[in-house]
């Protein structure tokens, strides 16, 4: 009945997530994802597990071949099973992000206001359709799974080392998912201060995290093919300011991007409340806020899924100072959950659906990139011949992109698949293609076969 008494108030969040995200389980593959499933379909088992522990190998980010490889061994490129793990774990972090919450406030309204307030976001829809998001949904379940495992241990004052040492294993896992959990030592290092005094804290999680942190900086950013030699991952403080602007303004459902003066005063302002209102949950929710996007905040700009981790910190100091409003007027925890709850879906599910159209423009067109093509391959070519040869002519992508390599391979469970393209909108003379075993066109993914294939 206790259960049943602190945790309904969470009920609009979940279907909140439903009403809005749950059309995501019936998304396609993505272009992306080809490379992504290609990259770890080409490895051994034992390389891939090896590459979530031995850092030295900078592994691109090894965690996600746990999603994928079991999936394609298992269905192909049917999308649904794949769309279905990844709603699961979206469901799951919400309840992940509720309990941490709770752990952290010993608040039901707190807690029930973050989580509906975090339930869903129009901009955060690569998480909803696109699976190639697995990693930042398998970090944050790491990350705040460590943080919650490691909040709860503190409050009880009993964490013992199998306990730090399972909390360590858990933001190992998280770094090897994705670099955004580099900040989570620092917020450790500010829970400690935000609720102990003096002569109670306990250093040793801050110790081993940031030990992990470093020796993982150490060989992912600096190492062998590490991403500090990719320039997409070139670290730029002048970038900073552009992307405050742009994160911000999907943040706050702005048409365009939020001016530079007013994402620096929201910045002062909840700065200024973590220190003046000394409440502990407000300052972790800041510290989440301010630490965790600083790897996202100097690269180039991505879309709003980059912030998934830290718009919980959004929400939790949000959650705060509402539910300090809401202790004025109202005294009974239970009622005063429900009337928060309550008044901000009453907000919320206005601005989402208005903005949901806007934050889904790409996805049916990028979807239906691969469900085309496969489609069109099961039809016209639903055999290759080992190790062919094969040339496609005018395809629509990008001419130094791989993903149709990466799709045939896949598609046909064959390595030795080799591909050229002629990207060239006029048909070609047929003799010239007489090196290659299959030729087709892909003109507007309309595939057509020029040349059948042969052995």
């Amino acid at each position: 009945m206790q259960f049943v008494r602190t945790y309904s108030p969470l009920l609009p969040a979940f279907l909140i997530f439903a009403l809005f995200a749950g059309d995501g389980l019936f998304s396609g593959l993505f272009p992306d994802e080809m490379m992504n499933l290609h990259g770890y379909w080409t490895k051994s088992w034992s390389t891939l597990i090896r590459g979530i522990f031995a850092v030295w190998e900078a592994q691109y980010r090894p965690a996600g071949a746990l999603f994928y490889r079991p999936l394609f061994d298992a269905v192909g490129l049917d999308p649904l099973p794949y769309r279905a793990v990844c709603m699961g774990l979206l469901a799951v972090n919400l309840a992940i992000a509720a309990r941490f919450v709770y752990a952290l406030s010993q608040s039901i309204p707190i807690m029930a206001v973050t989580t509906v307030i975090f339930a869903y976001h129009a901009y955060l829809s690569d998480l909803y359709y696109s699976s190639g998001a697995i990693y930042d949904l398998l970090c944050f379940f790491f990350v705040f799974a460590a943080l919650w495992k490691y909040v709860a241990c503190r409050r009880a004052g009993n964490l013992r080392p199998l306990q730090l040492v399972s909390i360590g294993f858990l933001y190992w896992m998280a770094l090897a998912s994705k670099e955004i959990a580099l900040g989570l030592p620092l917020i450790v290092l500010a829970y400690e201060f935000a609720v102990f005094a003096r002569g109670r804290r306990d250093f040793r999680t801050f110790t081993l995290t940031a030990f992990l942190a470093s020796l993982f900086l150490l060989f992912r950013i600096w190492g062998p093919h590490a991403l500090a030699s990719e320039s997409g991952y070139r670290p730029s403080w002048l970038l900073l300011l552009q992307n405050l602007e742009h994160y911000f303004g999907m943040m706050f459902y702005a048409q365009a991007k939020l001016a530079l003066w007013l994402c620096l005063a929201i910045l002062a302002a909840i700065a200024a409340a973590a220190y003046f209102l000394k409440q502990p949950a407000l300052r972790v929710g800041a510290a989440i806020f301010f630490i965790l996007p600083i790897p996202v905040l100097l690269i180039p700009p991505r879309s709003f899924y980059a912030l998934y981790l830290p718009y919980l910190g959004v929400a939790l100091v949000a959650a705060c100072l509402i539910d300090l409003l809401g202790r004025r007027f109202l005294q009974h925890p239970l009622r005063s959950a429900w009337v928060l709850v309550l008044l901000c879906t009453f907000i919320l599910v206005p601005l989402h659906s208005f903005r949901k159209p806007y934050g889904n423009a790409w996805v049916a067109a990028e979807q239906s990139k691969v469900r085309l093509i496969v489609a069109q391959l099961q039809r016209q070519l639903p055999s290759l011949p080992p190790g062919v040869h094969l040339l496609v002519v005018d395809d629509p992508f990008d001419p130094d992109d791989w993903i149709l390599t990466f799709l045939f391979r896949l598609h046909y469970r064959d390595q030795s698949i080799q591909l050229a393209r002629a990207k060239s909108p006029v048909q070609p003379d047929l003799r010239s293609l007489e090196p290659f075993g299959c030729t087709v066109s892909l003109t507007d993914f309309r595939l057509q076969v020029l040349r059948g294939c042969r052995p």
